[in-house]
């Protein structure tokens, strides 16, 4: 029987009976219960059997706006189970009506919660809507009669029982351009693509945040329904990051050609017979995990290797490999589960684990580990081929890398090389690998303290601790930057006899650094005035005593420098303790410690690699990207390590080394055009804030307050490694488990000789007076015993 004939039927009927023979299998109210769409427009032909004899029941009838749920509520009638099991859902929220029988008890009581409203929209609401009901119906009020939550969005139904009329009205703000075209499937409202961008532009996990805003009580959506909410961020967020990547290698490319001492490009003829011209031009790169390591040893199932550009220093491109999937996981549950599986977990192989219809996330075969090197033979042919034409990159994006700065961590740079010479044999062994200066020092530090550790001659205070090592690294630091700024100036010198010159300004480089190890063991003999403030204070008392004493004395009678230095000898010790850093104190290093110490710093560093060293190239933009980077991947404990969510907070990270303001062009994609006040005055606020945070940590006093912290650090690492209380692991034995018996008390130790105030043989201190009185000690000035005579 159709819908048609069913109404039909049910018209004709007189009696409550004849409706019963009719539709037998119902219950009562069934149509007035569930409101049938087919059946709409027939509703006020069914009446309740307990109908009110009120006029509002029959306004009701008639209104097409308004829900039997929302009737019962209005009239003060008991919802009916079907509709009470839907105000269960978390989508719908109670509404709450003063003095009405029919609204939740928890309502009545707590306040209903709070939503994220338009302000501009709600304004217009109360114009349009609250202020004409009000002059129209002066004998009715508007009521909540309907709430429900879509996402972010909270939609509320208004009705008046007096003139019967029903409002609909969001809290989201409008749909920027109506008459754009729709796409297919349901879309998202603008509230929800705005507070979706906000989210993951905040890098905050959407657990984390779902429990923020369950906990303050707002409107807000599922966690499902937020994590398909970032699904769709994530899709726009990849491509707005790919298309600025795409912009910063054109920008590197437009400033490498117009640099003052580019020598040109390369210009080399492919298989097909076409010519190319690409920019030769320095990168940085770097390689790290999903994870923090520890001592090299590298874990997690995700890496991520970056190119830098050391022109504009914008990141060039972000290499990503995985080697977990979820949907692999869930396959390997399921077979492992399976009570009629007889295949041994070791046993299964990757065809095993295939799951068609689903895209799998592992990109890669190689562990973590070692994924930089392959990644950056990988990343080598991306800069030159574009992977998804397999054609050569245009001349304005291609990237042909001459200088490749790394960290040495692996032998990736000259993977990195090799890659492209095979796509470019004409450019084959014209790349060079430059050592980022900050690891090369470290490993020297390491070094020092490794060397610390192995010799017992050679540590222990006045000898190689923390602090000395560090003052001993940054004098090489000064000799190199000021031996590669040498190196540059002669550069642009047109000379003729360069290689003579470079030549004795890398040896003079070597010398200074051979002769800083004599320095600090106060051995001054090998030291120039330049770099050592003993020589200078010498030199500055020799002058002042010709002035002064000498006089007019001719140059015949004047005494030798010799003598006159050992007569001011006491004067400038003096001098150089209030003045220099250690208060004049030396390493007690003989020769045989010396050179132990030396042979650490040359085998890393000689005439063979100090031109290049001297350069003083850095990485510390790729260490800088990885720390960004932490933002928006939650740490280095929280990853993302199941689908592809580290991939595009990797790309959209680099994208905004760049651009400051990402979340406008994804917004832009997912068709949010406008924006508010309050959100431009506040990130206007927030862009300056970072600029001046940026720039006062470039200035000289900040620098000055990180070095001084620096080095009480060291000094603190110092005493708290002789600390008998410090942390070490094994320090308590097993067998040690039992309960202490109590506090234990130092015992003073055993005298060996007699004490020289008392001559007793008792422990501790003496606890006789002093009979002696302590003269003391006054040097005896050479200049004074010269002059009685």
């Amino acid at each position: 029987m159709s819908a048609s004939d069913q109404v039909g039927f049910l018209k004709d009927a007189s009696s409550e009976e004849e409706r019963e023979k009719i539709i037998p299998s119902l219950p009562d109210n069934f149509f007035w219960r569930f409101k049938l769409n087919h059946l709409k427009k027939y509703v006020s032909l069914l009446a309740p059997p307990e109908t009110p004899t009120t006029s509002t029941t029959q306004s009701l009838q008639s209104t097409n706006h308004i829900t039997p749920h929302q009737q019962s509520t209005i009239i003060g009638t008991s919802p009916s189970p079907v509709f009470q099991k839907q105000r269960n859902n978390v989508s719908y929220i109670p509404t709450k009506h003063p003095g009405k029988k029919g609204a939740e008890p928890d309502c009545l009581s707590l306040p209903t919660g709070i939503a994220a409203v338009d302000l501009d929209r709600l304004d217009e609401f109360n114009k349009t809507v609250i202020e004409r009901h009000a002059r129209t119906c002066k004998a009715g009020s508007l009521n909540v009669v309907k709430q429900k939550k879509e996402g972010f969005d909270l939609d509320r139904t208004y009705y008046c029982s007096f003139c019967k009329q029903s409002y609909e009205m969001s809290t989201g703000p409008k749909v920027d351009d109506p008459n754009a075209p729709k796409k297919r499937g349901r879309q998202m409202r603008p509230i929800n693509k705005i507070m979706a961008t906000a989210i993951f532009n905040s890098g905050a996990p959407a657990l984390q945040v779902q429990e923020i805003l369950i906990d303050g009580g707002l409107i807000c959506p599922s966690y499902r329904g937020l994590g398909k909410m970032l699904e769709k961020v994530k899709e726009e967020a990849e491509f707005v990051s790919e298309a600025q990547l795409r912009q910063n290698r054109i920008k590197h490319n437009t400033m490498t050609r117009s640099m003052p001492d580019y020598l040109g490009d390369h210009k080399w003829m492919d298989e097909n017979g076409e010519w190319h011209s690409y920019a030769v031009s320095p990168v940085a790169i770097d390689g790290n995990g999903e994870k923090r390591a520890y001592n090299h040893i590298i874990t997690g199932d995700q890496h991520a290797t970056v190119i830098v550009s050391l022109l504009t220093g914008q990141p060039l491109y972000v290499w990503h490999d995985q080697i977990s999937c979820i949907f692999c996981q869930r396959k390997l549950t399921e077979i492992l589960n399976n009570p009629g599986n007889k295949i041994r977990a070791q046993d299964l192989t990757l065809k095993d684990l295939e799951h068609p219809g689903k895209k799998c996330q592992r990109n890669s075969k190689h562990k973590v580990a070692s994924a930089e090197e392959w990644a950056l033979e990988s990343l080598g042919k991306f800069m030159l081929v574009d992977p998804n034409t397999g054609k050569y990159r245009s001349d304005d994006e291609a990237i042909l890398a001459r200088y490749i700065v790394a960290d040495g961590d692996t032998k990736g740079p000259k993977r990195f090389a090799s890659a492209q010479a095979k796509l470019l044999p004409s450019f084959d062994g014209q790349a060079e690998y430059l050592p980022d200066i900050g690891h090369f020092i470290k490993c020297i530090s390491n070094a020092f303290f490794a060397l610390a550790t192995n010799n017992a001659e050679l540590r222990g205070k006045s000898l190689l601790d923390a602090s000395r090592i560090r003052a001993m690294c940054s004098d090489i630091v000064k000799y190199l930057r000021e031996c590669g700024d040498e190196l540059r100036a002669l550069a642009k010198w047109n000379g003729n006899d360069t290689d003579t010159q470079k030549d004795k300004i890398c040896n003079r480089a070597l010398v200074r650094i051979d002769t800083c190890i004599h320095h600090h063991c106060n051995d001054h003999e090998y030291c120039h005035s330049t770099d050592c403030l003993y020589r200078r204070t010498e030199m500055h008392c020799v002058a002042k005593y010709r002035v002064e004493v000498e006089g007019n004395v001719s140059k015949e009678n004047a005494k030798p420098s010799d003598e006159i230095l050992e007569l001011q000898r006491d004067k400038i010790d003096e001098h150089y303790a209030n003045n220099s850093r250690f208060s004049g104190m030396g390493m007690s290093m003989g020769k045989t410690g010396r050179a132990k110490v030396k042979n650490e710093i040359t085998k890393r560093l000689d005439k063979s690699n100090i031109a290049k060293v001297s350069l003083c190239m850095s990485s510390n933009q790729c260490e800088n990207y990885f720390s960004v980077l932490v933002k928006f991947t939650c740490g280095k404990r929280i990853y993302f390590g199941r689908k592809n969510g580290w991939r595009v907070r990797l790309l959209y990270a680099a994208a905004g080394r760049t651009e400051k303001r990402m979340t406008d062009k994804i917004r832009k994609r997912m068709g949010v055009t406008s924006t508010s006040y309050v959100r431009e005055q506040r990130i206007a606020q927030e862009l300056h804030r970072k600029a001046y945070q940026s720039a006062y940590q470039k200035t000289k006093k900040q620098q000055r307050r990180r070095k001084l912290k620096k080095l009480a650090k060291c000094k603190e690492s110092v005493s708290n490694a002789k600390d008998p209380a410090r942390h070490k692991s094994g320090k308590l034995s097993p067998k040690e488990a039992g309960v202490a018996k109590g506090k234990r008390t130092s015992v003073p130790r055993k005298r060996k000789n007699p004490c020289p105030n008392c001559k007793g043989m008792h422990p501790g201190k003496c606890p006789e007076p002093e009979y002696k009185p302590k003269r003391k000690k006054t040097k005896v000035n050479k200049a004074e015993i010269a002059a009685l005579f």
